[in-house]
């Protein structure tokens, strides 16, 4: 199979459909991420996905290279090959609204169940970038986060935050992006 990608190459958002790129220059102002690794999928999860890991740790989103154009995919995707991508411009992973884990105010979260009364349990949750939102609406950001806390007017999901292995936990308040 021939690479489609290769390390050093960028890629910038498409405007439809959502969560797609196009490969640009990395000089482009439009250039968006880089590719810091090309990787072939081996695992095979539940329906049909294949998982996708990297060896670099500075990764903030997988793009599954199958794809026509190629899309954007959180740890899975349809497509055997994929590229580890380091965004240009923020936020990076460990940053917030980055997408990646603990959640901190700012962050952007999806439910991956429908949102009763505002309030979600936490195992419910999955925190996502925040460009990332198109892709899978709707999508919250997280406004607040403490112990005993009243959430701000305006939100719209509260759900609360508990360190593995504690019975204790911190409410988190979000607001609909």
């Amino acid at each position: 199979m021939p690479l489609k990608s290769q390390a050093g190459w960028c890629y910038a958002r498409n405007p439809k459909p959502a969560g797609t790129y196009r490969k640009v220059e990395c000089t482009d102002p439009a250039a968006e991420a880089k590719v810091a690794q090309i990787n072939f999928a081996e695992e095979v999860v539940s329906g049909g996905e294949y998982r996708y890991d990297c060896t670099i740790d500075e990764i903030d989103f997988f793009l599954d290279l199958d794809a026509d154009p190629p899309v954007e995919a959180a740890f899975t995707g349809k497509g055997k090959q994929f590229a580890c991508m380091q965004t240009t411009k923020g936020p990076h992973a460990d940053e917030p609204g980055g997408g990646r884990t603990p959640i901190v105010v700012g962050d952007c979260v999806h439910p991956s169940q429908p949102v009763k009364n505002g309030i979600m349990e936490t195992q419910y949750i999955s925190e996502i970038r925040c460009a990332q939102a198109d892709v899978f609406p709707p999508a919250y950001r997280v406004t607040a986060i403490g112990k005993s806390i009243r959430c701000p007017a305006g939100t719209a999901l509260t759900f609360v935050i508990t360190p593995l292995g504690s019975i204790n936990g911190e409410t988190a308040c979000a607001r609909k992006v």
